[in-house]
């Protein structure tokens, strides 16, 4: 994002400093607002749970909401990318950052607390360390190949690229939601 907001939009070091508050604030938000839909769709899903019908899907009442914030996110990215392709104002940019930055926020919010909910009982700093440190590990990737598609394709086609191959993992988070209670169960029965 600087080297894209100094080559486009010619600012400063102060100012590509101070472009980041909009996704940090989005980010803040996105948690926030995670954390509450989540505690509340948690208890919609314990009062509506049926014992006959299974033990209760702490995967699917964590990740009920996953979907929205995954399409808002990858539509945001690929917007995101095409906004900065055709130079559009910086503000309408910051805007989208904002926001991609909230369902981004929100999507690692919904998943830190799953494996937060998953793990060992008084191991919460190994699940959450491990957790950032393959977070960490993926964005550093990103970061080191992201200028040579850039250079070569331009944001648009580059960010619409990042977004299709996130959709394509996003199945991923579809078998948690749909078989973890299972594999979750099998684990348990194993110690």
């Amino acid at each position: 994002m600087s080297t894209q907001f100094i080559t486009v939009y010619g600012l400063n070091s102060l100012q590509v400093g101070l472009s980041f508050i909009s996704p940090g604030t989005g980010g803040i938000f996105g948690s926030a607002m995670a954390g509450k839909l989540m505690d509340w769709r948690f208890r919609k899903s314990q009062a509506l749970h049926d014992t006959k019908n299974g033990p209760f899907s702490i995967e699917r009442a964590r990740l009920d909401l996953m979907p929205i914030f995954v399409i808002a996110y990858l539509a945001l990215l690929v917007a995101f990318g095409f906004l900065l392709s055709h130079k559009c104002a910086l503000w309408s940019i910051l805007v989208v950052l904002f926001f991609s930055s909230m369902a981004g926020s929100a999507i690692y919010t919904l998943f830190s607390v799953l494996i937060l909910d998953q793990g060992e009982k008084g191991k919460g700093a190994v699940s959450t360390s491990a957790n950032n440190l393959v977070r960490c590990i993926i964005a550093a990737a990103g970061v080191a190949v992201i200028e040579k598609p850039l250079e070569l394709y331009g944001a648009g086609m580059t960010f619409l690229v990042i977004a299709l191959i996130m959709a394509a993992a996003s199945p991923l988070a579809w078998a948690v939601w749909a078989h973890g209670t299972r594999w979750r169960l099998e684990r348990e029965s194993h110690k």
